[in-house]
């Protein structure tokens, strides 16, 4: 009679190594078209961009990844906001900043901001790469 013997922590890093270049994979696609994405639009400075990071770590047997911005403005780029006023945050100081529509530096005590509709410079090639991989998308705010 024949026997079949398996080697369980053998099979878990065999199947850590292969899952963990896949998520290395989708991870780099993601980060690469977040770029792209970031970087398209009429008011670009291209910051936003740049500071586009990605990051794959293994704890256990389970293997994560990230990727994203730590700018403060990131998150409402990626998302859209609805019409809202900026005020500054001491009393008596004005805002200051150059106005494209101006063609100036100004300095109101508060500003109607109209709204910014989505760029999904980020949650789009997210859901696009784990579609294409049959994998569930999870989106976090950290």
């Amino acid at each position: 009679m024949a026997r079949v013997r398996i080697h369980e922590a053998q099979v878990r890093i065999t199947a850590n190594r292969f899952v963990g270049r896949h998520v290395r994979e989708a991870i780099a696609n993601i980060e690469r078209r977040a770029k792209a994405r970031a970087a398209a639009g009429e008011y670009t400075t291209g910051r936003l961009a740049a500071s586009v990071r990605s990051k794959v770590w293994t704890v256990g047997l389970k293997i994560h990844g990230t990727v994203g911005s730590d700018l403060p403005y990131a998150k409402f780029s990626d998302t859209g906001t609805a019409p809202h006023i900026i005020r500054p945050r001491g009393p008596g100081y004005p805002l200051r900043f150059y106005w494209r529509k101006v063609g100036r530096v100004v300095t109101p005590y508060k500003v109607n901001h109209p709204g910014q509709r989505s760029k999904g410079w980020l949650t789009d090639p997210l859901i696009s790469e784990a579609r294409k991989r049959g994998w569930k998308d999870i989106i976090h705010d950290e």
